[in-house]
């Protein structure tokens, strides 16, 4: 195993801890736990499969599919405004019919099928972004509003980094072999570094105001 991949898991590992550790503090964020358990489980599938039958494409769509749900339900949770819900029971539905077209009918589970992951997680990056919006978390306290913030705004970064890359991907025949090396790496190294990131988050604490 890379050196690269070895990180990455001890760091999907912290970030599992530090959300066990965060529970307490913030009680509505148990499937963002079940979402880094599940990154985790598929990266170490992703170990097998690339040794049994030489590609890890099927548990990485199946990944995409699973994973897109229960960010998008933690997002829900995290949202007040109860007349949402209908916008997140049409999301819901939009992520699984585009992911099924793809990956079911227009293609099969053995391809990277592209086109799906591009539309679920630009649908993510947007109810990030209304997640965003101050007045959506107005029943929790500072310190959670805090939390809940910077794991959104993180991400909105991961989201959009993924965006971009898949997009890439697209067009890599037109590209040379060492920008798309660039784009892989670039996937590869900044997974870690923003699991560090939102492992800080969750066990943000914010400082206390002087007192004289």
């Amino acid at each position: 195993m890379r050196v690269e991949l070895i990180i990455n898991h001890i760091v999907q590992i912290i970030l599992i801890i530090s959300i066990f550790k965060s529970k307490n503090k913030i009680k509505s964020i148990f499937p963002f736990y079940i979402f880094a358990i599940v990154a985790e489980a598929n990266d170490l599938i992703s170990q097998v499969t690339m040794r049994v039958i030489q590609t890890n494409s099927i548990n990485s769509n199946i990944y995409v599919l699973i994973s897109s749900i229960i960010i998008l339900y933690q997002l829900q949770v995290w949202n007040t405004k109860k007349f949402t819900n209908f916008t997140y029971l049409a999301s819901y539905i939009a992520v699984i019919l585009i992911w099924s077209i793809e990956n079911l009918i227009l293609s099969n589970l053995f391809t990277f099928n592209i086109y799906n992951r591009i539309i679920i997680y630009l649908i993510i990056i947007s109810h990030c972004l209304i997640l965003l919006n101050p007045f959506s978390l107005t029943n929790y306290s500072r310190n959670k509003n805090e939390i809940i913030f910077m794991i959104t705004a993180i991400l909105v970064i991961k989201y959009s980094i993924y965006v971009v890359s898949e997009t890439v991907w697209i067009n890599s025949a037109l590209l040379s072999t060492s920008f798309q090396v660039f784009i892989f790496n670039l996937i590869v190294f900044s997974n870690p570094i923003i699991n560090l990131l939102l492992a800080k988050a969750v066990l943000w604490t914010p400082k206390r105001p002087n007192i004289l």
